[in-house]
């Protein structure tokens, strides 16, 4: 199944990595897979997070929206 881009940002380069957990819990294996700090590391902005490690933010923000679950829906309806 092909992906089709997000045409608004569900989370905004500014949030911070903990701001993105709260409201989305379920993106947690993606802050995992590409190694940011959701501990110590969590009062930075996204924006800052990727570039301190060299990550394309638009990426960044793309897997995380990717990852976030539509309203309404949950993993057992999957």
């Amino acid at each position: 199944m092909m992906k089709m881009p997000i045409p608004y940002r569900l989370i905004e380069p500014g949030a911070t990595v903990n701001e993105v957990l709260v409201r989305h819990p379920e993106v947690a294996p993606v802050f995992k897979r590409y190694s940011i700090d959701t501990c110590c590391g969590g009062a930075m902005p996204l924006e800052s997070v990727a570039s301190r490690h060299g990550i394309d933010l638009d990426a960044l923000l793309t897997a995380l929206e990717y990852g976030v679950e539509p309203a309404g829906e949950t993993a057992a309806a999957s």
